[in-house]
């Protein structure tokens, strides 16, 4: 094997690994079991979108839709390992927490009850939402 083919071999390898750990640190996999979309997103659809989920800050790759029933959320391909589409009904949202970061304002809240996860979101997301 040539040199760049183990280069590209050894970057994919990499590459799957980090998505692996950051899978995990989210704690994306078990809401997935969960939460996992089982239709296509309808409602306002915030592109680029930013957050944390567990412990994993994702920044500009979220695609976040808010519809009467929920939260649809996904992550772009490339950075989806493991990582199938969410959807959170309204009434999963649990504990909700205002936050200040810098100039935004955010939404934290657990997700499930007992919680199975925690996210942080900004709080335009949740300008049409139920009160949860």
């Amino acid at each position: 094997m040539t040199a760049s083919v183990l280069s590209g071999i050894a970057f994919v390898v990499m590459w799957i690994g980090v998505m692996a750990l950051l899978s995990h640190m989210s704690g994306w996999p078990k809401l997935a079991a969960v939460y996992r979309a089982r239709r296509p997103p309808s409602g306002t659809c915030f592109l680029l979108a930013g957050g944390k989920i567990g412990d994993v800050w994702y920044r500009g790759t979220l695609t976040i839709y808010t519809s009467p029933e929920g939260l649809y959320i996904s992550l772009w391909p490339i950075f989806r390992f493991r990582e199938p589409p969410l959807f959170i009904p309204w009434h999963d949202i649990r504990n909700r927490r205002e936050k200040r970061w810098l100039w935004s304002g955010l939404i934290e809240f657990d997700v499930g009850s007992p919680p199975i996860g925690t996210m942080r979101l900004l709080s335009v997301i949740f300008r049409d939402a139920p009160n949860v």
